[in-house]
Formats: C-alpha cells, structure tokens, sequence
C-alpha cells in the first residue's frame, strides 16, 4: 500500500477555524514553534506541531460572520495556547 503523504503520521489532527487562515497560522507557529507543513490555497494550513498536526482552516457561514475579529485571536489564543501547552508537556 502506498502512503499518502499529505497526511501527518500523528494519529489526531486537530482542526481548527479562523476567519484569516494565514494570520492564525503564522500566529500559532510564532507562539508555540509549530512549522507550516502544507498550505492548500487560501483556505487551509496544515502545521507541524511536535510529534502530531493542527490544521487551520477558514470559516464558513454564519460561523465567520460571528468570528472575533484579529485581535480576538490573541485572547482566544492564549485559552488554546494554556490547554495546549499542558498536554504537549
């Protein structure tokens, strides 16, 4: 069988949806070291995050509509950076 190499190896990738794909990317690998693995368009990140994976896909619907707005990110950022930095540990 042949491996499918647009897919971490890690057994959970989480996924997770902002309204700016690029920002959030580019935030999350500023505060916890994680490296861009893939990038699909405009719409989806994938990043290398230790022994595992995070994907960062754009928002859709009402969903995005409802988004904080960047600077949002930062707060929600450190919530997701705490609970993250405790189980990478």
């Amino acid at each position: 069988m042949l491996a499918n190499r647009s897919i971490p190896a890690a057994t959970v990738i989480r996924v997770l949806a902002y309204r700016d794909v690029h920002e959030a990317a580019a935030w999350l690998c500023e505060a916890f070291g994680f490296s861009v693995r893939l990038r699909i368009s405009d719409h989806r990140v994938q990043l290398n995050a230790g022994e595992g994976a995070v994907t960062v896909r754009e928002m859709r619907g009402s969903a995005a509509a409802q988004a904080p707005a960047p600077t949002g990110l930062r707060q929600h950022g450190r919530a997701f950076g705490a609970t993250l930095s405790a189980r990478l540990k």
